[in-house]
């Protein structure tokens, strides 16, 4: 429960980090060490996100630690050879809005940014329809545009 409100907190964050950076760009004085720490706001938020995945997904972190530095996979940590616990009580679906923001911001490196859409991608092969169609898109509200669907996830 914790780790989800943390990610709605992070997604948040991005959001008004958005914001503010899409007003200092109308700004006539421009500070590029403001923008420096943005990005590097967001990309901290961004990985806070990406090491949320294995718990809320299920996955004993213990076990994860060991596999991740000795063998390291693409979707990691779906690629692993033993399941998540069997649960309905998975945070795949909180992990939705999070993926979808996260994946969309352009300070983040484009690699991270496809690894986080391949979770995505991950969640809506095992059947969760908002991430089905959340997969392919790009976030609309970081560059403040209104979403074309409405997506209740909390």
């Amino acid at each position: 429960y914790v780790a989800r409100i943390w990610n709605l907190y992070r997604v948040s964050r991005l959001i008004i980090q958005s914001i503010i950076s899409r007003i200092s760009t109308l700004s006539t004085t421009k500070c590029s060490s403001n923008h420096t720490r943005m990005d590097a706001l967001k990309k901290s938020m961004v990985c806070q996100i990406c090491a949320s995945i294995p718990f809320l997904l299920g996955y004993d972190c213990s076990e994860l630690k060991h596999y991740f530095c000795s063998s390291p996979n693409p979707l990691w940590p779906q690629c692993l050879p033993s399941r998540p616990r069997e649960s309905n009580n998975t945070g795949k679906f909180s992990l939705i809005w999070p993926l979808y923001v996260a994946s969309s911001v352009e300070s983040v490196p484009e690699i991270q940014r496809g690894w986080l859409r391949d979770q995505l991608s991950w969640i809506a092969g095992t059947g969760e329809a908002h991430a089905q169609v959340l997969r392919e898109c790009k976030s609309q509200t970081l560059m403040g545009r209104p979403e074309a669907f409405r997506f209740d996830c909390v």
